[in-house]
């Protein structure tokens, strides 16, 4: 590389990120948890790892993707769009994000070992009739809001549900709270051992119409592996996936290799109970008309209730 290639290649890189989000805030986050020395949590947030990857990966002298991290970095400025603000970053804390980041690309792309292979199929065997379970539950929940919405009650005109599923490491994990007791000080969720927060009940067939295409939900029997076959080795890789197994390694943005580490899951199911009102405050006395119940005319009640 000649002096004036190289001063180029050595000039402050810059980023633009929203402090708010990030299109990869959920790998930013894992590799924040799990992959960043500790020292460096609470000076560098996961918007901070997703601005210096953008400002990296695509550069060929680097090939990040693939651990190629030369000796001598920049320093990169990250310009927060959102709050007008910018953050310098030194070239050896640079240098650091960048060895967590291609340590977790290397975990995500390395060939899984026999048990973890194993520990993949029997964690997509299971979430797959965990799914079932918690797909009834949700109609049942479902079913009776909606005939309360049905009933006439004049305060509940509507209702939305949501559902948060929390997953947790094993207690032998390397980031369990026994094996890091003071692991929680710096860490994002304030408790080491979460794995991650996955939100999906949006996606549920309780209001679904047969010509809706592309539609998917959790309990839904569909093969949610959108590798090629044969594209990997591994029989985790060219077998079918249920949804919430696709959720996790495809969206949360876990190392398949990692999925023995998890030891414990935690439902909520969040039930809203809604109500309008439009008010009139004009004239001698205020009136008030009330939202009309939502009628959900394609809603999917459970065999035994009609309604």
């Amino acid at each position: 590389m000649s002096n004036e290639t190289e001063q180029e290649h050595l000039k402050t890189r810059y980023a633009e990120v929203h402090f708010s989000r990030s299109q990869y805030e959920h790998k930013d986050r894992y590799i924040h948890k799990y992959y960043l020395p500790q020292e460096l949590r609470a000076s560098i947030s996961p918007v901070d790892i997703n601005g210096i990857f953008c400002s990296f990966y695509q550069d060929c002298d680097f090939g990040l993707l693939h651990g190629g991290i030369p000796e001598h970095i920049p320093d990169c400025v990250i310009q927060y769009r959102d709050l007008a603000m910018e953050k310098h970053i030194n070239s050896e804390t640079v240098h650091r994000v960048l060895l967590a980041i291609a340590a977790y690309c290397a975990d995500d792309r390395a060939e899984l070992t026999p048990e973890e292979n194993q520990a993949a199929m029997n964690l997509n065997t299971w979430l797959a009739e965990w799914e079932k379970d918690l797909l009834n539950r949700c109609i049942q929940v479902s079913t009776d809001m909606e005939r309360q919405v049905r009933s006439g009650n004049s305060w509940l005109s509507d209702y939305e549900i949501d559902m948060e599923t929390q997953f947790y490491v094993r207690d032998d994990d390397a980031c369990s709270d026994d094996n890091m007791p003071d692991g929680s000080r710096d860490d994002i969720d304030c408790h080491i051992g979460l794995l991650c927060t996955m939100k999906n009940l949006e996606n549920l067939p309780l209001f679904k119409k047969p010509e809706d295409d592309g539609h998917w939900y959790i309990g839904d029997g569909q093969n949610h592996n959108d590798r090629p076959l044969g594209s990997r080795k591994g029989d985790i890789y060219n077998t079918s996936h249920c949804a919430t197994f696709h959720e996790l390694f495809s969206h949360m943005h876990m190392p398949v290799k990692h999925a023995g580490r998890i030891g414990g899951i935690y439902t909520d199911i969040i039930v809203r109970h809604q109500n309008g009102i439009r008010i009139d405050l004009k004239g001698g006395m205020a009136t008030v008309v009330r939202d009309e119940p939502r009628i959900r005319e394609e809603f999917v009640a459970s065999d035994e209730i009609t309604l």
